[in-house]
């Protein structure tokens, strides 16, 4: 009898598998258990979406609706970046005293390394109060993270940590590692990492080489590709195959990576779109629009039906070679034509393009277009839109009344009446609005407008030393005739009213700390035309202290 999940593997297109599941089930040709109605589920949602997935839940019977259905839904809901359905699928299980595993709380984690890495702090802490054991996976996705925010001495630590727990980093790891060390520009480290991936002796650790190939062609360093793709060449798998694609593409040797492909197709008769799409990777990325058209044409001629990802690097192509109108009815043939919706920075590389032009009317289109997607609540999105008002130099009231017709109607919060004048708050603004429906406590609104304040920095440091120079411009002319050369030893003891601080350039970003410095001394040392003049004293006991004076 063949289990569900035996039979799921039979099949590649998604839409198949879900009609033949569909199909098994109502005929009772299985006897469906747990593990069958989670592979059911699995393909319910990638195919027709999680609210089809989660309405088919309430027809599985309730005895096989345990941990391994709702975690199933939990890993979807994370692939799907639907951070509100994920919280609820995990508060859900807790709520069911279902067992708190590392499985699900890796999925968070996944999740929160994509959209707020401050909260992977809070699933740490659950994890040790539920006594739950990091797994490897665990470790992996701690070590992502602190390489993808250039924290590399934190990404050691906790590869530290993990040897301390006895889970030795595995190949996949250590090309992590060795990734986030080549884009630090540790160039030592990352070969002393990839040196240990090979262990001496290629044969012994084969595969490797599907992660060292394109790793070596990130350091530029062409003849060790060459030499590991010859230690392939006599048998190649498949992995191999496009692991080599990709590192010639990086190289820029297009030639090398077309042979390697023509190769594959040779040994390999049933390619999928995905071995297709690693050499439309390559033309995208050298901006050849001519080759990549004829390999998708290729593509199609041998019935190979195109995915998301496919589409996604045909949308690149075009815009990298500035047809961003011939990408766009790009995107909208596959949105008509494929069943799965196109990815996310299908639309989004569109909408930079119209954002850079100032186009306000084809951005707010493609904003429209991602929200009817599902993509809605990302801050990327919201930054977008904004610069193309910036471009379009349009008037930040207009921008603002603009926006508020886009935003999501507000809830639980009441900043949505903070009216700016600089940049940097208007957009703050802006995305406040925007978010409140996603994240309506004051909390997070503060966390925003602080994420929106970082990320507006340099306009604000810019205006600070500005500010600060223009002060300085009109305290000097009024001091400086008051300021003498003095030859007697006393006279030269005695201070100025200005105290001479070095200070940055003009042009040069003006670090906060040492400018309030600055600022506090010019208040103590105020300048005498700015010094009010004393009161007359009441008592001798004011008297003394009459001559400190505050500056107006």
């Amino acid at each position: 009898m063949l289990s569900m999940s035996s039979t799921k593997r039979l099949w590649r297109n998604q839409s198949a598998k879900s009609d033949l599941s569909e199909w098994l089930e109502a005929s009772k040709q299985l006897d469906f258990e747990e593990r069958d109605y989670a592979s059911r589920l699995d393909l319910i949602s990638k195919v027709r979406g999680l609210h089809k997935a989660e309405k088919y839940i309430q027809n599985i019977p309730k005895s096989f609706q345990g941990e391994v259905i709702y975690r199933t839904l939990l890993a979807n809901c994370v692939m799907a970046v639907n951070v509100k359905k994920a919280e609820e699928v995990f508060n859900k299980m807790k709520d069911q005293k279902f067992p708190v595993t590392s499985f699900a709380c890796n999925q968070l984690l996944l999740l929160y390394k994509r959209v707020d890495k401050k909260k992977i702090v809070d699933i740490l802490e659950l994890m040790e109060k539920e006594n739950v054991k990091p797994s490897l996976f665990t470790y992996k996705i701690l070590i992502d993270t602190k390489g993808q925010s250039n924290d590399i001495t934190g990404m050691e630590e906790v590869v530290k940590e993990m040897k301390a727990a006895g889970i030795e980093p595995d190949i996949s790891t250590q090309a992590i590692t060795a990734r986030h060390y080549v884009y630090g520009g540790l160039k030592e480290k990352a070969e002393a990492v990839l040196k240990e991936m090979e262990g001496g002796n290629l044969k012994e650790h084969r595969w490797a080489c599907r992660d060292l190939l394109p790793l070596y062609a990130e350091l530029g360093q062409a003849d060790e590709v060459r030499r590991v793709w010859k230690f392939c060449e006599s048998s190649p798998r498949l992995e191999e195959f496009l692991a080599a694609i990709e590192a010639w593409g990086k190289l820029k040797d297009v030639e090398e990576a077309e042979a390697i492909f023509e190769r594959m197709s040779s040994t390999w008769k049933k390619l999928t779109s995905k071995h297709y799409s690693a050499l439309l990777r390559v033309y995208a990325n050298n901006k050849m629009v001519a080759k990549g058209k004829d390999l998708v044409k290729r593509m199609a001629d041998s019935g190979i039906r195109i995915g998301p990802l496919t589409w996604d690097l045909l949308v690149r192509l075009h815009v990298e070679a500035g047809e961003v109108e011939k990408a766009e009815s790009i995107l909208q043939k596959a949105t008509q034509q494929s069943q799965m919706k196109p990815m996310f920075t299908s639309y989004f590389v569109i909408m930079e393009q119209y954002a850079k032009r100032g186009d306000i009317h084809n951005s707010e289109k493609m904003f429209h277009k991602m929200r009817q997607a599902g993509y809605v609540g990302r801050l990327r999105q919201f930054q977008c839109l904004v610069q193309a008002y910036i471009n379009a130099k349009e008037d930040s009231g207009v921008r603002i009344a603009r926006l508020r017709k886009i935003s999501l109607a507000p809830s639980g919060c009441q900043h949505h009446h903070i009216y700016a004048q600089s940049l940097s708050l208007n957009l703050m603004n802006i995305l406040m609005i925007s978010g409140f429906q996603l994240m309506p406590d004051l909390g997070r609104c503060f966390f925003l407008r602080t994420l929106l304040f970082v990320a507006n920095r340099n306009k604000f440091y810019d205006e600070a030393n500005k500010n600060y120079w223009k002060a300085i411009a009109e305290i000097l002319p009024n001091e400086l005739p008051t300021i003498e050369k003095r030859k007697g030893k006393k006279d030269q003891e005695k201070k100025t009213s200005i105290v001479v601080i070095q200070c940055p350039k003009p042009g040069k970003l003006t670090d906060l700390s040492r400018m309030r410095h600055v600022l506090l001394k010019l208040k103590h040392n105020a300048p005498k035309h700015r010094k009010p003049a004393p009161a007359a004293p009441a008592t001798s006991k004011d008297a003394k202290t009459s001559d400190v004076a505050t500056p107006s």
